[in-house]
């Protein structure tokens, strides 16, 4: 089938996306694809079970709330099966279950993109597991986002034939080295002191960990900085507090809620990226958007080991230890040559392997793979 045929893609996400402004997240994900493939002329659709935030034009999106909004996305999917080509779900639960029931019916083709939560939460118990096997097992193709999604997946039962690894992508044209990130830095006092950076601040991505070590990182780097941002006030509030137990409150920095804009010139300040050490809520191999985003910046990361890190090159391993953690920062921030280095790798292989154009293809010879198949 010829890419020039133009598609009608139905998406089924729960979230599309989290707020505006926001800085990570999977729903941000699904309106960058949504609006991508609109841009190149496809017919795009949106179902999603929440309030929406942010709604562009061209893309037909109907949000639900209310008692009944598991219900009501059915209904709509009902209505739109005539008028569309492809079904993509993303995430496991209830909606993208009934939704593949539906397609199924229809004669549709389905993909379910995995992305961390769903799969991981709902295989726990009885009967929703039952639901995640089915799932995994009627879609024409299971994309997960990362090697730990892929074999969890796989032991859920679904086909090593019709899953595979499609990663986050990142915007490399929006997310690059900035050249006046020093505004940052004036702006927030920093001036030429070395600047750790950490993004997403959620308690089970180990940023207490970090926290607690700085204070050994301060006694050999006294003039470094700690810039944390956040995307939940009272979690960032929580850190500040335990920052001022902690007595470094003077060399560390809270922001809450930064657009997600403006984040490049942020990692741009910066010298080193760390966040996410934690191996316990998304599975191995997971890693986040904000990864991804601060080496498109050309910042290396120091992070639990993930698809992206390779490690001594574009960033190195790290395990929730604050002695590791601590030593492992002093010797980036004394050897800033070395961080500059890697960050140049780190962009290197965002632009090889994660950048939006080269992810979104992938999606799209995808659909038109499973579709080909379907008519034949």
């Amino acid at each position: 089938m010829k890419e020039a045929i133009l598609l009608r893609i139905c998406l089924v996400t729960p979230i599309f996306p989290i707020f505006p402004g926001s800085i990570e997240g999977g729903g941000n994900n699904v309106y960058r694809l949504a609006k991508w493939l609109k841009d190149k002329g496809h017919k795009v659709s949106v179902i999603v079970p929440n309030r929406v935030l942010r709604n562009p034009k061209g893309i037909d999106v109907y949000s639900f709330t209310g008692p009944f909004r598991s219900a009501y996305p059915l209904y709509k999917i009902l209505r739109l099966l005539n008028k569309i080509d492809v079904i993509h779900c993303h995430w496991c639960d209830y909606v993208s279950f009934f939704a593949t029931i539906l397609g199924k019916l229809a004669r549709k083709p389905i993909i379910l993109t995995l992305c961390g939560s769903g799969i991981r939460e709902y295989p726990k118990h009885s009967i929703t597991r039952v639901m995640v096997v089915t799932l995994l097992q009627i879609v024409d193709r299971v994309v997960a986002i990362h090697r730990g999604l892929f074999e969890r997946a796989l032991n859920l039962k679904a086909s090593r034939k019709k899953t595979l690894i499609i990663p986050n992508a990142v915007d490399v044209q929006k997310f690059k080295p900035i050249d006046d990130a020093k505004f940052i830095r004036e702006t927030y006092g920093i001036g030429n002191a070395p600047l750790v950076i950490s993004v997403g601040l959620a308690k089970i991505k180990g940023p207490e960990c970090i926290l607690r070590a700085i204070p050994m990182v301060l006694e050999e780097i006294p003039n470094a900085k700690f810039m944390f941002v956040g995307t939940i006030k009272e979690q960032t509030e929580d850190l500040a507090n335990l920052a001022k137990k902690l007595k470094i409150a003077r060399s560390s920095i809270f922001l809450f809620e930064i657009p997600n804009k403006e984040m490049p010139k942020y990692f741009s300040a910066a010298d080193v990226d760390i966040h996410d050490l934690s191996t316990s809520h998304s599975g191995k191999g997971a890693f986040g958007m904000a990864h991804l985003e601060a080496m498109a910046c050309e910042i290396p990361i120091m992070t639990r080991t993930c698809a992206p890190l390779i490690d001594g090159f574009t960033g190195l391993s790290v395990t929730p230890n604050v002695l590791e953690i601590s030593k492992k920062t002093i010797y980036l921030l004394k050897n800033l040559e070395f961080c500059r280095w890697m960050g140049k790798n780190a962009r290197k292989l965002i632009m090889l392997e994660y950048s939006s154009s080269i992810v979104r293809d992938r999606y799209l010879n995808l659909y038109y793979e499973i579709l080909s198949k379907k008519l034949h």
